[in-house]
């Protein structure tokens, strides 16, 4: 009902400026990308930001993402390229890596695709556009229509073929699994929304034995090479549940996951919304309301006396960073590198 809403209030008045900034990040991030790291330092700058709020509605304040030079797809599918070929795969599945990954953490999604490998498992890549969630949230229904088209037909392709469709971002997993099929009603995009998961959720459910130690088959291949080592156990972590991987109406499996497979405790906070909410709490005229919105969270945090907090979000984790000046990371770079694959 909110996506009919804005798409016709969008088809009335137009899209203003901002909205129609942030529906073409994309191509902001390609530009960034490229000229990376010079681009970090440039946008650091105070002028720069102060002119960017007036070209873009960004508010000065909000402290952004650093950018990586060229993007995770090129190199991961370099990397892969050099990889043997996995004999005998337990599951095959195709990365739908979204914006903050291609062009933001390049190492988060080297996390992703390494525990894989490492857990023989084998990973594609398709061709991909981020998912189209600015222009869905603004009630660009041309742009959201054409992006998540490209999306189908190529990943449709990947599903045919056997491969299940993971996120490691919980907004692209619900736009794959959800919103798409608003926008696209044909049989690929159906096949597209049931074989979309969240990653988490995916390693609990599908592809990774979570049964106790004695229970799990002997077969090495079926199994994680399981490694207990010092990283992580000696810290204090807990988890900030975003609010798109609870509108999946999945339970979140990340600390399962790393309880399970690395020994790692996680303390759940159950602090309500961060604030962001995507674009919204970029602009300038909700950056205090987004402030204000999460200072619950943000208190929670500093009692919590926790060194690391992990959160799936990218958007989630600027927020908090921002709130709190601690270190926030996505659960799989923790569990990566309790394997000693980072």
């Amino acid at each position: 009902m909110i996506m009919e809403a804005r798409t016709r209030l969008a088809q009335k008045r137009g899209l203003n400026h901002t909205a129609k900034v942030l529906v073409s990040n994309r191509y902001m991030s390609i530009f960034a990308s490229a000229f990376a790291p010079i681009s970090n330092i440039f946008m650091s700058l105070a002028p720069v930001r102060w002119i960017m709020q007036i070209l873009t509605g960004i508010d000065k304040r909000r402290a952004m993402p650093k950018f990586g030079f060229s993007t995770f797809i090129r190199k991961a599918e370099k990397w892969l390229a050099e990889q043997p070929k996995l004999e005998n795969p337990v599951d095959k599945v195709a990365y739908f890596t979204d914006t903050f990954v291609n062009y933001n953490d390049h190492k988060l999604g080297f996390a992703v695709i390494k525990f894989l490998r490492h857990n023989n498992i084998d990973v594609i890549i398709p061709k991909q556009r981020p998912a189209p969630l600015p222009a869905v949230v603004y009630g660009d229904i041309k742009t959201s229509k054409k992006d998540l088209e490209f999306n189908v037909k190529y990943l449709s392709e990947a599903v045919k073929r056997g491969y299940k469709i993971i996120c490691s971002e919980p907004s692209a997993a619900l736009c794959m699994k959800e919103d798409l099929r608003f926008f696209v009603d044909n049989p690929d995009a159906k096949i597209v929304s049931e074989n979309t998961f969240e990653f988490f959720d995916y390693l609990k459910n599908v592809a990774v034995p979570l049964d106790s130690a004695q229970d799990r088959p002997a077969t090495a291949k079926q199994t994680p090479n399981i490694k207990l080592g010092a990283y992580g156990l000696t810290d204090k972590y807990v988890h900030h549940t975003p609010c798109h991987l609870l509108s999946l109406g999945v339970k979140p499996a990340s600390i399962e996951v790393l309880k399970r497979l690395a020994g790692i405790e996680v303390r759940e906070l159950d602090g309500g919304c961060c604030g962001i909410a995507g674009t919204f709490g970029m602009q300038k005229k909700n950056y205090d309301l987004s402030i204000q919105i999460g200072r619950k969270l943000a208190e929670k945090i500093e009692k919590s006396g926790a060194g690391i907090i992990l959160t799936e979000c990218s958007t989630c984790k600027m927020q908090i960073e921002q709130l709190t000046g601690k270190e926030v990371r996505h659960p799989i770079k923790v569990l990566a590198e309790a394997f000693g694959l980072l």
